[in-house]
């Protein structure tokens, strides 16, 4: 086990030994702080996308569940952030 200084802000480390799924998983938590920012800045249009989906939905009887879409997007942001 490796000990870190107490004024350490790091909140995860990973290691990789070799393993295809390890050096998946390392890409994603890399990428994990520009897929917040991406999310948080898509948030407004993509409201704005499922209000339009919404509209048509209604005239054209093609189902497309906007709610879920919109619940999982504000998720997955309150996810990331700890909240």
């Amino acid at each position: 086990m490796t000990n870190y200084p107490k004024d350490d802000k790091r909140l995860a480390v990973v290691q990789h030994h070799g393993n295809e799924e390890n050096e998946a998983n390392a890409h994603l938590i890399a990428a994990a702080p520009d897929l917040l920012e991406a999310l948080e800045m898509a948030k407004g249009v993509i409201e704005l996308g499922l209000a339009e989906a919404k509209m048509q939905n209604a005239y054209s009887g093609e189902k497309i569940d906007t709610y879920g879409i919109k619940r999982a997007v504000f998720l997955a942001i309150a996810k990331a952030k700890g909240e």
